[in-house]
Parts: C-alpha cells; sequence; structure tokens
C-alpha cells in the first residue's frame, strides 16, 4: 500500500476496492509502466497466495524492468522527482521493509511537497460518495458522484464508480452507460471494460461480453478475472475448445 500510496497520493482510505475481485482500484491515479503496475499489483494481492512471498521475489522482478523507465508528460511526480523507474520502485519496497524507513521516507517526501496534496471539491465529493458505497448507502452515492460529474465532466473515476453502485442497484443498462462514458474518457480503463464485460453478460449480450474481457486482457495481459469471465462467456456460447 505504501507504494501506491507514494505513487498516486493517495491515502489507502481513499482508494475503494472492486467488489468482485476485492483488488484496489488505483490504476487511473498514476500513470506508469505497465509491467511496473503489474508488481505492485502482485504486492497488494487480496488474496495472500497470490502476492510475493517474500522481498527477494519482488526485487528479482524489479530486476527485469528496463534499466530506465521513459519519463511521461503525465507521469506522477514521484517519477519526476526520480529519472529511474527501478530505483524508484526498489526504495518503495525497502520502504516496506523497514517500517523505520517507511517513516523516513514519507517525512522526505512530504519536505518536497509531493505529499502536501489538497482535495478539491470534485475530489471530496467523489470520496464522500465511496464512504457511502462502503456504508451501503448507494442511493446517496450515485447523488455524489452525480455531482463529481457536475463539476467535473471528464472525472472518469466518478463514472465508473456510478456504474458500479447502480449496476448493485439493478440498474445494469445505467451501469453500462456509465463505463461506456469512462472509456470514452480513458480507452485503456481497465476497470470499466471488465465491469461493462459483466453487465453486458448478464443482460445476455455474452458476445458483447466476451469483446470487453478481450479489451482488459489487451491492457492487462495478466488479468486472471477476465480470463476466467471470458471462459464463462465462451462455454455459454458452446465454443468449448477456446476455454
Amino acid at each position: 500500500m505504501v507504494a501506491i500510496e507514494a505513487l498516486t497520493g493517495l491515502s489507502p482510505i481513499r482508494l475503494s476496492q472492486d467488489p468482485y475481485t476485492g483488488e484496489i482500484i488505483w490504476h487511473e491515479f498514476a500513470t506508469i509502466n505497465l509491467e511496473l503496475r503489474n508488481i505492485i499489483d502482485k504486492m497488494v494481492r487480496s488474496k495472500f497466495v497470490h502476492r510475493y512471498q517474500t522481498a527477494a521475489e519482488v526485487i528479482s522482478d524489479l530486476n527485469c524492468l528496463p534499466a530506465n523507465i521513459p519519463d511521461r508528460q503525465d507521469s506522477s511526480r514521484l517519477f519526476k522527482l526520480f529519472n529511474s523507474g527501478r530505483y524508484v520502485v526498489k526504495n518503495i519496497i525497502y520502504l516496506l521493509i523497514s517500517s523505520t524507513a517507511i517513516f523516513l521516507g514519507l517525512s522526505i517526501l512530504q519536505g518536497v511537497g509531493y505529499l502536501e496534496k489538497y482535495l478539491n471539491r470534485a475530489d471530496s465529493n467523489f470520496q464522500i460518495g465511496i464512504g457511502k458505497v462502503k456504508n451501503k448507502d448507494l442511493n446517496g452515492a450515485i447523488t455524489d458522484f452525480d455531482e463529481v460529474i457536475r463539476i467535473n465532466p471528464k472525472y472518469a473515476p466518478a463514472y465508473f464508480m456510478r456504474g458500479l453502485t447502480r449496476f448493485n442497484l439493478g440498474d445494469k443498462k445505467a451501469a453500462i452507460d456509465d463505463y461506456e462514458r469512462a472509456i470514452r474518457i480513458n480507452n485503456n480503463y481497465i476497470e470499466a471494460y471488465f465491469h461493462r464485460g459483466i453487465a453486458r453478460f448478464e443482460l445476455g449480450d455474452k458476445q458483447g461480453a466476451i469483446q470487453d474481457f478481450n479489451q482488459a486482457i489487451r491492457i492487462n495481459a495478466n488479468y486472471a478475472d477476465a480470463y476466467l469471465k471470458r471462459g464463462v462467456a465462451r462455454f455459454e456460447l458452446g465454443d468449448k475448445k477456446l476455454l
């Protein structure tokens, strides 16, 4: 979690979980190399058996990354602070290993202003909505996500969370509409593809669901849940040879 907190600038309580997989939803808040993102995902898997079992395993995978991860114009400030991707994440790992180092590292980051971020109004409403989802106040959450979108119509996570909330209320068609809006804003929004696939499957559009799971796998070839859901959809269509 410290790695994700450092990369996104968000505290753990501000990050939501996918209700289907239990995984932390954070990709939208940090633009990083795909291989590096997969390593961090494995560090925080919801199921212990799917995580790295030792720090040595993490370091080994980090050593397989390119010597330098190209800096992008929209990359996180942490990457702008440190030029080498491997150097950055190795230091995050060391922070995770040592609690003393964690506090020291965060103090340093605070010193350069990295953690000194203030929520704007849209972000504040979004987090209030997330809290209401956790407290099962789904209709109240939708009201908050509506307000976020009113303030910032390009706030893709608000569309996604509103869609997820509408799905849980049984309005699958409205959920699909919101997932599509999130994808129009960010065509690599992997969670939106995955959950649109689930909604399409439950509405009987199994071929459309397969297309969405294909997109999720295109973005992340290690997305196990997308493979599983795609296999179920193919089975339902009678295409057993492709399972």
